[in-house]
């Protein structure tokens, strides 16, 4: 899990490439880049459309407390 720069070309809201991420981003900058060992089945469109994601990028109201609290919860 690390931080990416999210572009404004890359549009607002629920995004994918079809192939292996999905990002949820209200705002440009920076945002959680989530990393899964194995893809998870991620709604892009519940009930319609599922990517089988390895990549999850989202934008936290408190981008570094989210990682804190996320790497914390990871390595209990």
């Amino acid at each position: 899990m690390k931080t990416a720069n999210w572009n404004i070309l890359g549009g607002l809201g629920v995004r994918t490439n079809f192939k292996d991420m999905v990002a949820v981003v209200t705002r440009t900058g920076q945002v959680a880049d989530i990393r899964f060992w194995r893809p998870l089945r991620l709604p892009v469109i519940p009930r319609v459309l599922h990517v089988n994601a390895q990549r999850l990028l989202v934008t936290p109201e408190h981008l570094d407390s989210f990682l804190t609290d996320l790497r914390g919860r990871l390595s209990a």
